[in-house]
């Protein structure tokens, strides 16, 4: 009976935490009233052995308890594979729509960095050279040659 009882403890304690994992999802928590039934079923059927004392090592609940739960769990196995696989699709497409924006981030900074380039082009070389430009024509004593910006 001893290791019965350990085996029994072990399915609970896997049992009730397998429940909290799946605890938001009706279907599984469903799934898994079914296995706690029929585990329950067995369970009182082998006690009701013991008590009456018919109970031997053959009559313990083995395969003959195991075999009904084992639909459930592999239709429960399925699912969560299926969850799973959708899952990690989901962080495929996360990873490429990251992908997509860090070289769409890439292409901003350098169309900004370009853009800078070419204002400050426009707000520095252009006057600088209109100022080169003047600065010539009144060393050769073109005085009237005016500079031609207004900033």
């Amino acid at each position: 009976m001893s290791p019965y009882r350990n085996a029994n403890k072990a399915f609970l304690f896997s049992f009730n935490r397998l429940k909290t994992l799946v605890k938001y999802n009706p279907t599984q928590i469903q799934q898994l009233n079914q296995i706690e039934a029929i585990h329950d079923r067995k369970a009182n059927q082998f006690v009701q052995k013991v008590f009456a004392g018919t109970a031997s090592k053959t009559s313990l609940p083995g395969k003959n308890l195991f075999e009904p739960m084992r639909e459930i769990v592999k239709t429960l196995l399925e699912q969560e594979e299926k969850i799973l696989g959708e899952s990690k699709q989901q962080l495929n497409r996360i990873y490429h729509i990251q992908a997509l924006l860090h070289v769409f981030n890439v292409i901003v900074v350098l169309a900004g960095i370009g853009w800078n380039l070419w204002y400050l082009r426009r707000r520095v070389d252009i006057p600088l050279r209109q100022l080169t430009f003047v600065g010539k024509a009144w060393r050769e004593g073109k005085m009237d040659v005016r500079l031609d910006y207004s900033s």
